[in-house]
């Protein structure tokens, strides 16, 4: 999903389908079939732009560009519709749709200061549709604030390999191991995790995109 919200940033920026995008009508005096009818259009560039996204020679595949993941502009120009058949994002289409319409008409006011604790940020954050405490977490994160471990699947199975720990204690066993290192615990996990994957793949960094879908647990 990550992979194919960046391709489509890519496509956006480069100009690919500025006009094949349709955004939802909002007039009344639009009639939904001629809406449908240019949806439909739509929905026909995606699939020919997937089923043309991998060529394959042999045994290696050549993927698309990779740009940035969209801004909340570039996202709102979009339907739901195509953002969900695009990206194969299922559900969260919708929460990602709304909340860039949500920032670009203004009604997304957070209201953050550089004061703000971590316990206010990350309430007003658990309020935004879509937003649970994964989500939560690893927002917090990238803004700066490392006190909670994101919890899910890949995070149990870390601690099940490299800590030994029981699934069903996944909580407890992170505060017991990464409490030490407050307020810094979701840092030192990261790195941990880091650590974990290099020794299996060499450095990260020099790893071609290509190739970050082999960097998994599995």
């Amino acid at each position: 999903m990550a992979r194919a919200l960046c391709e489509l940033q890519a496509e956006l920026a480069d100009g690919w389908n500025s006009e094949n995008i349709v955004k939802h009508p909002k007039k009344k005096g639009l009639k939904r079939k001629k809406f449908a009818q240019k949806q439909s259009k739509v929905n026909k560039c995606v699939d020919e732009n997937s089923e043309n996204s991998q060529l394959l020679e042999g045994n290696n595949i050549k993927v698309k560009a990779l740009g940035n993941f969209p801004s909340s502009k570039e996202l709102a120009t979009l339907t739901k519709g195509y953002l969900e058949k695009r990206c194969k994002l299922g559900y969260r289409a919708c929460h990602i749709f709304e909340l860039a319409e949500r920032a670009e008409e203004g009604k997304l006011k957070l209201k953050l200061k550089k004061t703000s604790s971590y316990e206010e940020i990350f309430d007003k954050l658990s309020k935004i549709k879509g937003f649970g405490p994964y989500a939560c977490a690893t927002l917090m994160m990238c803004i700066g604030f490392y006190q909670m471990v994101p919890m899910d699947t890949e995070t149990k199975r870390h601690l099940q390999q490299v800590h030994k720990t029981k699934k069903e204690n996944a909580k407890e066993d992170v505060k017991r191991i990464y409490d030490k290192y407050a307020p810094f615990q979701a840092l030192s996990f990261w790195l941990e995790l880091l650590e974990y994957y290099e020794i299996k793949f060499g450095k990260l960094s020099m790893l071609p995109n290509s190739s970050y879908h082999i960097v998994t647990g599995s």
